[in-house]
């Protein structure tokens, strides 16, 4: 009789695991069932140990050739290798028997929709829908899709069919509430929680999921009242705490933020993104001490991670800390290089230090990152610009001008440039073109140019044009 292992418990996989582990390794041959066959692949899928995955369903075939379970753990496995080819083939077998499986056709539909059949995709997922009873699983692939195809509307549709059929399918409601956004659909969004709620007024997950949608829309006092209401149902509604702090944050009340956050404290384990969202309100509240004490706090969590050693950089920063910001910069560059910020204020930290190389270096790694970011070629430019290098700092902002062509902070400082390099005519050239871009940040030169003679110049420039074009 074949050994019984416990599917639901980690000590019984693991047993399995070994077990067949030990069968390959003596080169032996044991028989296991189907079940725990699958329940092995489970796990090396888990593991991303595919080819480890593949050999078992090889062997497992071997021992039960008309399992269409474990073809079809097959077919998910090449998918998951790229070999869609391969994967197709026993997919098309497998129907031929079970036509109308619902596993089987929307393996199907991932086949054809990573290799560019989106229509045939859609229109297997639709029958899935409506003649099987995964109407759930079906919604949410066809969402993803249509998302994907960059058609929100019609995806709006299906994760509307979802959160009707299971008003806790959080994955399902973020991404609504995203397609409302690009869809500029909020009246279309509040009217369906509204209509969730008139059923069931004391349903906690739509009184969240409208606050979602108020703070998605920057409707900060209905978003507050709807994730209080969440709170008063479900009173250790830990993410609804969460929530109301963020919008605390972006209202600028981050006293409020940092009392949501604690709330929220009280019924999570402690981790660190939730200690790194207190210590950033403090730090908006410029109280740097608890600030760091709470990202410490974080580190202490969670070494690696990045967010923290960047949030400490931060508070460096702002203490003027130049050398001890440079530290904590690199910390968080070793964990993700990848983030712009990061590489932002580590260039600003290194050109208060005077290390003009190692902060050219920094901005230019920032601007391969994110190179839309105007604040960047600002403070870069004013790098070469104070070390006396006038052409490199123009070059720069030409350079930002190619990925920012409309930025009048940057054409106005084009100017400034321009103008301290004794090339006036083409300085003029490019203040009359900010000047017609936005007229109202001509004062940014007036903060380039501190000299009282130099301003009363430019003033009677701008002053003329405004009389003659506006």
């Amino acid at each position: 009789m074949e050994k019984y292992y416990d599917h639901d418990s980690e000590s019984g996989v693991m047993e399995a695991v070994e077990r067949f582990e030990k069968m390959l390794r003596e080169n032996q041959n044991f028989f296991f069932d189907a079940e725990v066959y699958e329940m092995i692949i489970d796990y090396y899928k888990s593991k991303n140990k595919l080819e480890r995955a593949l050999q078992t369903c090889e062997i497992a075939l071997k021992q039960h050739p008309f399992s269409a379970e474990l073809l079809l753990e097959k077919a998910s496995i090449l998918t998951h290798q790229e070999k869609y080819g391969k994967a197709l083939f026993i997919v098309e077998k497998l129907s031929l028997v079970h036509p109308n499986d619902a596993d089987i056709l929307m393996l199907k539909a991932q086949i054809y929709q990573y290799t560019g059949r989106a229509q045939e995709a859609i229109r297997i997922l639709q029958e899935v829908s409506i003649q099987n009873n995964e109407k759930e699983e079906a919604y949410y692939r066809l969402a993803q899709l249509l998302m994907q195809e960059e058609k929100h509307k019609q995806a709006t549709a299906y994760l509307f069919k979802i959160l009707q059929l299971n008003i806790s399918h959080d994955e399902a409601a973020q991404e609504l509430i995203y397609c409302l956004h690009l869809t500029e659909s909020y009246e279309e969004g509040k009217t369906f929680f509204n209509t969730l709620l008139d059923e069931d007024p004391y349903c906690y997950q739509a009184w969240y999921y409208i606050g979602l949608l108020h703070h998605h829309f920057q409707q900060y006092e209905d978003a507050l009242f709807a994730l209080d209401y969440a709170t008063i149902i479900r009173e250790d509604f830990a993410e609804a705490y969460v929530e109301i702090g963020h919008v605390y944050m972006n209202a600028k009340m981050y006293k409020n933020a940092i009392q949501s956050y604690e709330q929220a404290l009280k019924h999570l384990s402690p981790n660190a993104e939730l200690y790194c969202h207190i210590a950033a309100a403090y730090e908006k509240n410029k109280q740097f001490p608890p600030a760091q004490h709470y990202y410490k706090k974080a580190l202490s969590e969670s070494p690696e991670w990045d967010e923290a050693w960047y949030g400490m950089a931060t508070c460096m920063m702002a203490k003027e800390r130049w050398h001890d910001a440079i530290h904590y910069a690199k910390k968080a560059l070793q964990i993700n290089a990848f983030q712009e910020n990061y590489w932002f204020l580590l260039a600003r930290a290194e050109h208060q230090m005077g290390n003009v190389h190692s902060s050219d270096e920094a901005y230019m790694r920032s601007s391969e990152i994110y190179p839309s970011f105007e604040e960047l070629w600002l403070h870069w430019s004013m790098l070469h610009y104070e070390s006396g290098n006038e052409n490199k700092a123009i070059n720069i902002v030409l350079e930002g001008l190619d990925e920012l062509p409309d930025s009048a902070l940057l054409i106005y400082r084009l100017a400034a440039y321009l103008i301290m390099s004794g090339r006036y005519k083409e300085a003029f050239v490019y203040l009359e073109k900010a000047l017609i871009l936005d007229f109202d940040k001509h004062t940014s030169l007036f903060e380039f140019f501190p000299e009282l003679e130099m301003q009363k110049a430019l003033y009677r420039i701008i002053e003329q044009y405004r009389k003659e074009n506006l």
